[in-house]
């Protein structure tokens, strides 16, 4: 397939997707979307007035990877899983369709700049994913969604060192532009302008969420060996959050860790291309991301600031520590060559064995929430949407109404109740609050 026949169907592909939010009535998402193809139009023609023959010198390669091929599904799990019960996810929809596009538009036109070579693969599919996990502008800053995506494929193409003997980049695609772009919000006090405030609070809409997100980080985990990140982090925040109230006496939330910073240590700094790669150095990679989301939580709640950054903010500085944390990691290991402790490290299935026990220990505390006990910082700055307090609001009815759906890995009941939860929390969205919901039509 030529070049020019590529930039042809990604450039289609964006231009139908603007299309798309215009037809829906989304004009400045559309806007700043045919703005972007603009962009990159001209860096695309302006590629083929510099190499007359580009069409025929410039390469393309197929270079499927199996990160992209197992973290697409999973993904799309989670997606799927959340628009159950957000329907803002399924409107969120064509805006993703057109991040993705720009993503591919923005890995080729830099690889073809820079080497003549595209190594042609899914990689922006799970960037964009991943990202809009964390991440939603509003529709009248659409042009801060869109900027994160080129500034994630600028620090991914110019940041970058040599490690293991290879050229990688420093930082994760997904999380380091959504730090940078959010250390900017914070510091200029702007945060109302992105929609994350209420992407955190969306996640306590699925009865079951936390259960999602743990069994599809599993399959991440036996594939590619990252347990060790994940159980150092959550491990970490549980001996912080429980060592605060045995011996300070002071309970700095209502959890060991909300559902966002679970799925942050799950599905966002587990990239293995930015991480650790010896089993001891990941450990470390873990422990350090969960000290600094506590840290920063801490911190920002000091500083009256919304701490839904808190998950983000620390993953470009375990980045950076990734050289020393490796080298510290492999030295854990010599040192305890040929022990019980090194084969313990080694071995796939003890980690996952610690982490599966340690969320089910931890998990029925997760799905009933502690309020209340002394806490020497300022209330959260939290500031929902008035449809996500109303839906947030009538999820609490159902929990208190259907009990049996909320306890751990309640989905066979969920799945019973779906037909009443649901539609209560979408009438929740109206002018006034609905009632509650019925018993007598859950049980038909």
């Amino acid at each position: 397939m030529s070049p020019a026949l590529v930039i042809l169907i990604i450039d289609g592909v964006l231009t139908g997707a603007a299309a798309w939010l215009w037809d829906s009535g989304r004009d400045s998402v559309a806007f700043w979307a045919f703005v972007s193809l603009g962009v990159v139009a001209f860096g695309q023609i302006l590629l083929f007035a510099v190499r007359p023959s580009a069409n025929r010198s410039l390469k393309i390669q197929l270079a499927l990877r199996k990160a992209h091929l197992v973290q697409m599904p999973l993904h799309t799990t989670v997606y799927v899983y959340w628009g159950l019960y957000w329907a803002d996810v399924s409107r969120h929809a064509p805006f993703l369709l057109c991040q993705i596009a720009l993503a591919f538009a923005l890995d080729s036109l830099f690889s073809w700049w820079r080497r003549g070579v595209w190594q042609a693969g899914l990689g922006p599919i799970p960037i964009c994913m991943s990202t809009n996990l964390f991440f939603w502008s509003r529709d009248d800053t659409a042009w801060l969604q869109f900027g994160l995506i080129g500034l994630a494929y600028l620090a991914k193409e110019y940041l970058v060192w040599k490690r293991d003997g290879r050229v990688r980049h420093i930082f994760n695609p997904s999380a380091f532009p959504i730090a940078v772009i959010g250390a900017f919000l914070l510091a200029t006090q702007s945060v109302g302008l992105t929609r994350g405030v209420d992407i955190v609070g969306s996640f306590d809409l699925p009865p079951s969420f936390y259960e999602v997100v743990f069994m599809t980080g599993i399959v991440v985990q036996l594939v590619f060996f990252t347990t060790w990140i994940s159980f150092g982090a959550i491990g970490t925040l549980i001996i912080l959050y429980y060592a605060s109230i045995a011996l300070l006496g002071i309970r700095f939330g209502p959890t060991a860790f909300d559902p966002s910073v679970f799925l942050g240590a799950t599905l966002l700094v587990t990239d293995p291309a930015t991480s650790p790669s010896s089993r001891a150095g990941k450990l470390l990679f873990g422990i350090s991301y969960g000290l600094l989301v506590f840290v920063f939580c801490v911190v920002l709640r000091m500083l009256e600031m919304p701490s839904y950054f808190d998950k983000i903010l620390p993953a470009p500085f375990c980045n950076l520590m990734v050289p020393w944390l490796e080298s510290l990691g492999v030295r854990i290991e010599t040192a305890l060559a040929n022990t019980t402790a090194l084969r313990i490290f080694q071995n796939r299935l003890v980690p996952v064995a610690l982490y599966a026990t340690t969320f089910a220990v931890t998990l029925p505390s997760l799905k009933n929430p502690t309020f209340g006990g002394y806490n020497p910082l300022p209330p959260p700055a939290i500031n929902f949407s008035d449809p996500v307090s109303r839906q947030l609001l009538a999820s609490h009815a159902c929990r208190t109404q259907f009990p049996e759906v909320y306890r751990p890995f309640g989905f066979v009941e969920e799945a019973r109740k779906y037909h009443v939860i649901r539609p209560f929390l979408q009438r929740a969205v109206g002018d006034s609050p609905p009632a509650q919901p019925s018993l007598r039509s859950a049980s038909r």
